[in-house]
């Protein structure tokens, strides 16, 4: 999003005793400025100041050409980013010297990217007697009156293009002055030379899109009159929407009907061929340009009533296109107009089309299978023609093109098969969600336990919010979640009501549909008047509610509840009706969603009563009926969005309701419609481009799948292939042609890719996204009972194992190293090693194989197994093994702390539950560590033949390289070096801000050697070679405090081990400290590991150590250091153990 707006300062007042600021507040960050006078009394702004959390010092930067003065107009751009930093600018309207500022607004509680919702933008002046000051945002002005002392103006829901504004300022009767100059349509101001040069790809797309709408509204462009436009822009599916989906259905509406009127009857408007051309060639513009953006649930909501319209629109061109002429159904004056078409006004029409509902429907099973069967299923026709057409034919005329007349344009049918197979992917996502009930509960039983939230659902949906626990960075390896700042979510359940048995309460009265602990809203109804009662626990731990203004009793049944909490703000549905008379707006975030039980029913008390007959059951205020389908979405849902699932739970409700016990329904749920229908079609695909006969008619058989189809159309056929692996049933007939041809044909492509590769490094781009898609689809096929077979075939089970080595989405092997430990080779177990496996068992099955294979009676690797072990980088594989079992240790340590933290609200049976499984997990990785250790060890006995055989020209891997020559360090009492330089270093507020010393900020790094028993470790830091300044410096004073610490936990309270000091275990915590949030120096840290009981190293009779011969050593370091492949740490070390060494009389060998 960006927020562009004007501001000027007429004056602050005239007490220079109190400081006076003008600023912006975004989330914690508050950006400021602070005017300086000189002689002539005239405040100066010359420097930006920039407060984090409203404590501490600000940062201060100088302002240099973009300095303004009292009464100055400025122009600010705040270019805001979910997922990484945003940007303000800041500009004088009289020049184009621009100030620039990063600021970390997804980080500081501004934005976030699981969310759509923003933080509150703040503009606030504090000072005595604070007079006027102007605003101005997108073209539309605010102009404040006298402000009172430390008022804050605050603005919400700002968008990027703002038409009803712009129009509005447009109408005669604007006020004179800056208001008159800035008061401009928003065509004019997107061509203003005052905009920045922000974004400029997106401003770009969005001046071509208003230029389009500009010309919609030509009658003669179009065929629409004015009165239909105004349809368009006012209409009741329009109404509750924003400018932005205003827009986007005005264009849609201009796109489709008259376009669709023309196909059945002739229209005046199109009599003439040259306005029917023009019309076409905008409306594709328009479909390009309309792809480019990025669609939000607003703006597919405004686009929802078009789909059905826009699947006919490519059925029509479909057909136009595979026909040699036009379609019969078309006669009279439009046939000759269509035959007078250019071709390039139909071919492009339909790939953007295509892509457009893909996108439309995507993450929406319902909506796809509507799709899909809208108008006997023409979409599906219309893809399954799109597909069958001749892909090699396409790829084969498209390199002809390229390779003789140099053409980069891609074959329209490539184009069209590419969004087709892209659609299908779309069109097979299902809906984030988790079922919160097995089976409906009766309303008017006591409360009990009908559902929950389970921990695997919570940690799988909630990962989607962003959630980040504490010290989970340290559980994955360095990967920050972002946290859940912004909790978006949706509760939905069916309701059905028997009305004649509901009893109305004559006191204030409420019975429990959902009441939980798992921080989800809690559901009432009122039996004073049967509305709907909503609570919301906030992170501030109250519980806020909202009632509805209509009955849950008149609505037609069963009936929808949804409740959806979007931020700040609570929205309440009943039948896909708002029951709120507007949003509920909390006074805080709401509380982060957790697993655990949920609740509904009576209350105990008043079912007591009833019991012990103190009250006649006709007397009794009770809601009776059945609440079923209870399901949790991670995301908050829109209105259209809740009307579609509305309509669908409402449907699947009454059909269980109905359905008499025992009974079984054949009908095909809506739940899994779309992925059958979609591995249909994309087998299918397969089956005709793949088929032998085919290729072997071109001669083509025994290719590579690159020379036979273009590489974008694989890719999506894999992704296509990959869909159906994830989400079709396992017991589905079509689940067995996914193992087939379109399996073997990968495998085979895969395999020439990483013949001859050692690592990921030396594929391009586009072959390890391929290899990524394709570990996904095989990941799949072989979970299936079906695909389980597979890897009983020795090629195919080293080709996956070797292929899983190139991918970061590790395949897990737990089935197939437990069938085959005993009789699996050394190679194959170390590639499974190198295949990241997380499975404690698997590992340690693993590593006692490779021990048993490769180490022999007397304990001593042969060396051409030594050779194969080092090839297949078998000693990378073991050191992150080591890494693996340093982070599970981690991880258990945190949840251990997780547990003694939560002690009250467990009950003893579920402590020492925790505990045992904990205890367990322990146990599981220290045997994986023990056994990856005594391989680290057997290693460093035969250290001297390993750099033997690095000296002869064996090649090894960056990650077998680095630790080689850290083993190499540790006994020759050299320490290691690692570098840590301050750009990479995350700061974070401590929460202990009274231990501090002056020093708020802090980031832990964790460094281990899981095979040795203690470290030594120094630490130095450096100024950055970068910030030096060079040359003459009178004075250089920098306001920095930072210091770096070694501690053995990661805790404030641990003692400071001294520089060069023995550490308790083998794993020790770096402590970073800062007076502020970034760091400006890096660190350097040298390690030395310490084993007890020593190092067995072999020995000459003099007792030197062979590994240790000064010969050696040189040669080794220089067979390193003259091999390029590796990173920069590999040869610091290398440079490092040279210079401690002290050899200058061998150098010169070098």
């Amino acid at each position: 999003m960006t927020v562009s707006f004007y501001f000027s300062i007429d004056n602050l007042g005239e007490d220079k005793r109190i400081e006076k600021r003008f600023g912006f507040r975004l989330g914690q960050i508050e950006v400021y400025f602070v005017p300086e006078t000189d002689i002539t009394d005239i405040g100066q702004f010359r420097r930006c100041y920039t407060l984090i959390g409203g404590v501490g010092e600000p940062q201060i930067e100088y302002l240099d050409e973009a300095a303004f003065l009292e009464g100055e107009m400025m122009r600010v751009v705040f270019q805001i980013h979910q997922d990484h930093l945003s940007a303000m600018h800041l500009c004088k309207t009289s020049s184009d010297k621009i100030f620039e500022k990063s600021l970390e607004l997804n980080r500081l509680g501004f934005c976030n990217a699981a969310s759509r919702a923003t933080d509150f933008l703040g503009i606030f002046a504090d000072g005595p007697d604070c007079e006027k000051w102007a605003l101005h945002r997108f073209g539309a002005p605010t102009r404040s009156p006298k402000a009172a002392f430390a008022r804050v103006f605050t603005i919400e829901s700002l968008s990027l293009l703002q038409y009803e504004e712009a129009i509005a300022c447009c109408q005669p009767g604007a006020s004179d002055g800056i208001e008159k100059r800035m008061l401009v349509p928003v065509f004019s101001c997107l061509h203003s030379f005052l905009l920045l040069k922000v974004w400029p790809e997106l401003k770009s797309r969005a001046e071509r899109l208003l230029w389009m709408i500009s010309d919609g509204c030509n009658k003669q462009y179009t065929g629409l009159t004015p009165g239909l436009l105004a349809w368009a822009w006012n209409s009741k599916n329009l109404g509750a929407l924003d400018s932005r989906a205003k827009a986007l259905g005005c264009v849609f509406t201009m796109l489709v009907s008259p376009r669709y009127s023309a196909i059945s009857a002739v229209t005046p408007s199109f009599s003439e061929a040259t306005f029917m051309t023009r019309g076409m060639k905008a409306c594709s513009a328009i479909l390009k340009s309309i792809d480019l953006l990025i669609l939000r649930p607003e703006d597919k909501g405004a686009l929802m009533p078009h789909l059905g319209k826009l699947v006919r629109l490519f059925d029509f061109l479909i057909s136009m296109e595979m026909s040699d002429q036009c379609p019969s159904n078309l006669t009279g004056v439009i046939r000759i107009l269509f035959s007078q078409l250019p071709s390039e006004c139909l071919s492009t029409w339909e790939p953007p089309e295509v892509h457009l509902l893909g996108h439309c429907v995507a993450g929406d099973e319902h909506r796809s299978a509507e799709l899909l069967m809208f108008d006997n299923t023409m979409f599906s026709v219309g893809l399954q023609n799109c597909l069958s057409a001749d892909a090699r034919r396409a790829h084969r005329d498209n390199v002809i093109a390229r390779n003789e007349t140099g053409s980069t344009e891609v074959n329209s049918t490539i184009r069209l098969q590419n969004a087709a197979l892209f659609c299908l992917s779309a069109l097979g996502l299902p809906q984030s969600s988790a079922e919160l009930q097995d089976k409906g509960c009766i309303l008017e039983k006591k409360e009990r336990a009908v559902g929950r939230l389970h921990p695997d659902d919570a940690a799988r949906l909630l990962r989607l919010l962003g959630t980040k626990r504490d010290g989970e960075e340290e559980a994955v390896g360095g990967l920050q979640a972002h946290p859940a700042v912004f909790p978006a979510y949706t509760l939905m359940c069916v309701v059905a009501l028997k009305r004649e048995l509901c009893i109305k309460a004559a006191a204030p009265s409420f019975q429990a549909l959902i009441v939980n602990e798992s921080n989800l809203p809690n559901v009432y109804v009122s039996l004073e008047d049967f509305t709907v009662c909503v609570q919301v626990r906030t992170k501030s731990g109250r519980l806020e509610s909202a009632q509805s203004s209509i009955s849950i009793v008149d609505q037609a049944m069963p009936v929808a509840v949804t409740v959806v909490v979007d931020g700040l703000l609570v929205f309440l549905y009943l039948n896909g009706k708002e029951a709120l008379d507007q949003p509920k707006r909390l006074s805080d975030y709401a509380a982060e969603v957790q697993a655990g039980e949920i609740l509904c029913g009576r209350s105990t008390k008043a079912v007591e009563t009833l019991e012990r007959g103190e009250l006649r059951k006709e007397e009794d205020p009770v809601l009776a009926g059945a609440m079923l389908m209870m399901r949790f979405f991670p995301r908050a849902m829109v209105a259209y969005e809740v009307d579609s699932k509305m309509g669908v739970a409402r449907s699947q409700a009454a059909k269980v309701l109905k359905r008499k016990p025992g009974s079984a329904s054949d009908e095909i749920p809506l739940t899994v419609y779309n992925i059958i229908e979609v591995t249909q079609l994309v087998i299918q695909f397969t089956q005709v481009q793949l088929s032998d006969e085919s290729l072997a008619a071109m001669g083509k058989k025994k290719a590579g799948l690159q020379e036979v189809l273009d590489p974008d159309t694989i890719m999506w056929m894999v992704l296509a292939l990959g869909t159906a692996a994830i989400y079709l049933p396992h017991q589905h007939p079509k689940f067995l042609e996914l193992i087939k041809q379109p399996f073997v044909k990968v495998m085979q492509m895969i395999a020439g890719i990483i013949d001859g590769a050692s690592s990921k490094q030396q594929l391009s781009n586009y072959e390890q996204a391929f290899i990524a898609a394709c570990t996904v689809y095989v990941a799949f096929v072989l979970a299936s009972p079906r695909g389980k077979n597979i890897m009983q075939d020795d090629l195919a089970a080293k080709l996956i194992i070797k292929m899983n080595a190139f991918s970061d989405s590790p395949i897990d092997f737990s089935d197939y190293v437990i069938k085959n430990c005993q009789s699996v080779s050394s190679r194959v177990a170390v590639l499974i090693l190198r295949a990241r496996q997380e499975t404690p068992a698997t590992l340690a099955l693993v590593l006692d194989a490779v021990i048993t294979r490769i180490v022999n009676e007397d304990g001593v690797i042969f060396k051409e197994d030594l050779q194969e072990f080092l090839v297949d980088q078998g000693l990378g594989a073991v050191v992150q093994v080591l890494h693996f079992v340093g982070r599970g240790l981690l991880n258990i340590e945190r949840r251990e702390r997780d547990r003694k933290k939560m002690t009250a609200w467990l009950t003893t049976g579920e402590n020492e539950e925790r505990a045992r499984q904990e205890k367990a997990d322990r146990l599981a990785l220290e045997q994986v560590g023990t056994l990856a250790a005594r391989m680290h060890r057997q290693l460093f006995l035969q250290l001297h033949h390993v750099m033997d055989e690095v000296i002869h020209g064996l090649p090894l891997d960056e990650v077998s390289m680095l630790a080689l020559v850290r083993m190499v360090g540790t006994v020759l009492e050299v320490p290691q070096v690692m570098f840590m330089p301050a750009k990479s270093l995350r700061a974070e507020r401590m929460q202990d801000i009274e231990v501090a010393e002056g020093m708020p900020y802090e980031c832990w790094r964790n460094v281990s050697e899981l095979s040795c028993d203690k470290l030594r470790v120094w630490t130095e830091k450096f100024y950055p070679m970068s910030l030096r300044t060079f040359g003459e410096v009178s004075t250089m004073l920098e306001d920095l405090q930072e210091q770096v610490v070694v501690r053995d936990r990661r805790h404030i309270s641990s003692p400071r081990l001294e520089i060069g000091a023995m550490s308790h275990t083998n794993r020790v915590w770096i402590h970073f400290q800062s007076s502020q949030p970034e760091f400006l120096t890096d660190t350097e840290v040298r390690i030395l590991p310490v084993h007890d009981p020593p190092l067995e190293l072999p020995r000459k009779k003099s007792g030197h150590k062979y590994c240790a011969e000064p010969s050696r050593l040189v040669a080794f370091a220089n067979a390193v250091l003259r091999n390029p492949r590796f990173n920069d740490e590999v040869y610091a070390n290398t440079v490092v153990l040279l210079a401690e060494l002290n050899l200058p009389e061998l150098y010169t060998s070098m």
